[in-house]
C-alpha cells in the first residue's frame, strides 16, 4: 500500500512547492478526492498511478513546473472532464507512444476525448488533435494562469 492510497476520507491535497515527487500510486483509489492544488512555484514530479481509480476528480491544472507526469498517473479518474495544461511544450509531458496518462475504463487513451482542455498554445492544440482528442473541446488561451485554477 503506498501513503494514501485506498483513503476513503480523503478530499482535498495542496502539494507545497517543496515536494520533489510524488511516489508511486500515492492518492490511488482515493474516491472522494476532489480538489488538487499546487503551489504556484511548484517543480514537483508526479509519479506512476498516482491518482489513478480518484473518480471524484472533475476537473485539473497541471502547473508549468511540473517536471514529469507518470504511467496512467490519472487512470480511471472518469469525472474528469476539464484538464488545464499551462506548460509551453506537451513533450515535457508525452515522451513516450505507450504511456497513457488519462483514459477510461473501456478504452485506453493517452487524453480522455471528451474532457475539455485549456492550453498555452496551438503546437499543443495539434498534438492533443493528433493523439485524438476532438478539436471542439481544446481551448487555447495564452493568458492562462494557475490562480484560474478551481474556478
Amino acid at each position: 500500500m503506498q501513503t494514501f492510497e485506498n483513503c476513503k476520507s480523503l478530499s482535498s491535497i495542496h502539494i507545497h512547492s517543496n515536494i520533489q515527487k510524488i511516489k508511486f500510486a500515492a492518492f490511488k483509489n482515493c474516491t472522494s478526492l476532489q480538489n488538487i492544488t499546487f503551489d504556484k512555484n511548484c517543480r514537483t514530479e508526479i509519479g506512476h498511478y498516482t491518482f489513478a481509480g480518484c473518480s471524484s476528480i472533475k476537473k485539473i491544472t497541471i502547473p508549468s513546473g511540473i517536471t514529469g507526469l507518470g504511467f496512467k498517473a490519472f487512470s480511471g479518474c472518469n469525472n474528469l472532464s476539464e484538464v488545464k495544461l499551462l506548460m509551453y511544450r506537451l513533450e515535457e509531458l508525452v515522451d513516450n507512444e505507450d504511456e497513457y496518462y488519462f483514459d477510461s475504463d473501456d478504452e485506453k487513451k493517452r487524453f480522455d476525448k471528451q474532457a475539455r482542455f485549456t492550453v498555452k498554445n496551438e503546437e499543443i492544440k495539434l498534438q492533443l488533435i493528433q493523439e485524438g482528442t476532438e478539436e471542439k473541446h481544446i481551448m487555447v488561451d495564452p493568458d492562462a494562469r494557475y490562480e484560474d485554477e478551481w474556478r
